[in-house]
């Protein structure tokens, strides 16, 4: 049983306080979705979290609680503690760099397993805090005059205007390309290359990819402005999946346009084992098919091996590239452990790349740089000229970001 909905806290309360006498052989896990910072929460999170949750229903025989700040409490019986552990490690993926996972004391805090045998009155009081919680945030919003939450969320409603009425905009208006790039050193440039005199573009970044993708915020301002597209994860998963659908038929009607030169297309797995992608694959030489890149995310791998074992052979056979997409500092050494065979996997850049920091941390990322091979790793996000000095000096010669936007072209006035 998965209960969902405004009365979820109030029901799992109910359902707890009837525990107190039967608790023998039951236990609970916690999982803590709220402290997990907003940045680290995209559209796919919440599905995934209760997808390993899911699991645990039906082998359990359990019941699953969604309440409205996020958080998940499972409770059935015959739950080891192990199964806590093993959801904090698949979770990680999915809230990869995200402070509260860094270390030890965060991760117990995020994911906690309850025996409810000895431990049902902490469960009984982390029931009581969350519907506390709930109820004090309801107050606080009829008491502001200037809240209405309810006119700026994403609904079922709101959702079904909002696929018909992207059946009938033009979509590619909200396309965007972002290069890939390789860096060039100064000895390939040849004696012509001047470093003291700046051209337009940096002879030394050449475009070997563009990415493409939906702008979202710009979609929403015109679609449907107004309305926070992320507020409800479950509904914007559904959206990314139809936008998935709109990005391969326009691709597929324009495609001599789109696909020209080498592009990269990030898409759900389950777009990939959709016939809509399969028509879109049938439509394409072979040639067009090895300039196609596409990237997956982490936690779509992760949350089902045997569909992306799949997936990962027919797209090899078809003669695309597969990327691995949204990987950072925490997670790429253990992807990189895992040998999940992708053409090229996209790290992250923030500032603990740098060069200074922890030394363990330091030897896990030259240790898992060896293992992909720097030639086979795309530095993205990078946001100033401290991710390319850095990248070059790891080996990596495959930069994304802002900052290589800018070097391609300083006067750009659109934004990526």
């Amino acid at each position: 049983m998965i209960v969902s909905g405004e009365n979820t806290e109030e029901e799992l309360s109910q359902h707890v306080r009837g525990l107190e006498n039967q608790c023998v052989g039951k236990q609970s896990i916690y999982l803590q979705l709220s402290t997990v910072s907003g940045d680290n929460r995209r559209q796919y999170h919440t599905r995934i979290a209760a997808h390993c949750f899911a699991d645990l229903v039906s082998e359990f025989q359990g019941s699953l609680f969604v309440c409205n700040n996020s958080d998940m409490v499972f409770i059935g019986r015959g739950v080891k503690a192990e199964k806590a552990q093993e959801l904090t490690y698949k979770l990680t993926y999915l809230f990869a760099g995200d402070p509260l996972l860094v270390n030890a004391e965060g991760s117990h805090q995020f994911c906690n397993w309850y025996d409810l045998s000895s431990q049902w009155d902490e469960l009984s009081t982390l029931t009581d805090r969350l519907l506390t919680e709930k109820r004090a945030e309801e107050a606080d919003l009829s008491n502001d005059p200037f809240t209405d939450e309810e006119d700026h969320i994403l609904d079922t409603q709101r959702l079904d205007r909002l696929e018909a009425g992207l059946s009938s905009i033009d979509i590619s208006s909200f396309i965007r390309r972002q290069p890939i790039c390789r860096l060039r050193m100064p000895e390939e440039l040849g004696p012509a290359y001047r470093p003291d005199v700046q051209p337009v573009a940096d002879p030394r970044l050449k475009p070997v990819v563009n990415e493409l993708y939906v702008r979202i915020s710009e979609m929403q301002n015109v679609t449907m402005p107004g309305v926070d597209l992320l507020a409800n994860r479950w509904l914007f998963q559904h959206l990314t999946v139809v936008l998935d659908q709109r990005v391969l038929a326009l691709l597929m009607k324009d495609f001599d346009i789109l696909l020209r030169r080498p592009v990269a297309l990030n898409l759900n797995l389950e777009t990939i084992l959709s016939e809509d992608f399969t028509r879109f694959a049938f439509m394409l030489s072979q040639a067009e098919r090895e300039k196609t890149t596409i990237e997956l995310q982490p936690v779509d791998v992760m949350a089902d091996l045997g569909a992306y074992l799949f997936a990962r052979t027919y797209l090899r056979e078809s003669g695309f590239n597969i990327t691995l997409d949204g990987t950072d500092r925490l997670t790429f050494p253990e992807l990189a452990r895992a040998n999940l065979e992708f053409d090229h996997i996209k790290l992250r850049w923030d500032d603990s790349l740098g060069a200074g920091g922890d030394n363990e941390q330091n030897e896990k990322l030259h240790e898992s740089i060896d293992i992909v091979g720097a030639k086979n790793i795309i530095l993205c996000h990078c946001s100033s000229a401290a991710a390319l000095d850095r990248g070059n000096e790891l080996g990596i010669k495959l930069f994304q970001g802002r900052h290589i936007d800018f070097l391609l072209n300083p006067k750009a006035r659109r934004l990526n």
